[in-house]
């Protein structure tokens, strides 16, 4: 059942996050695929059942955010297109939210 809600998840993922201008869906990195399923298998109630991930742009770089809808936090998973985490103060996220391109 993760196995089939994670390949559902990926589809969706990728068609959600392709640009408009482009003929072909962007696959996601390995390493944003392998924080997929860290999520998936520590839930034991399906409670990831409601994640989606978000590729922006900002700076010349792509970003990934996996967020599922029953966190509290904002940009727990959020990671660049190496798979690092940004070390950014509130005035850096204040600029990606004000620059960033979906």
């Amino acid at each position: 059942m993760k196995r089939l809600f994670f390949n559902i998840l990926l589809v969706v993922s990728v068609l959600s996050s392709c640009n408009k201008d482009e003929e072909t869906p962007e696959r996601l990195p390995g390493w944003m695929q392998e924080k997929i399923e860290e999520v998936i298998s520590v839930s034991n109630m399906n409670i990831c059942e409601i994640c989606d991930v978000t590729i922006t742009e900002y700076a010349g770089k792509k970003y990934y955010d996996l967020y599922c809808g029953h966190w509290s936090c904002r940009y727990c998973y959020f990671f660049d297109e190496d798979g690092n985490a940004p070390q950014w103060e509130t005035a850096d996220w204040e600029t990606y939210e004000a620059n960033k391109k979906w």
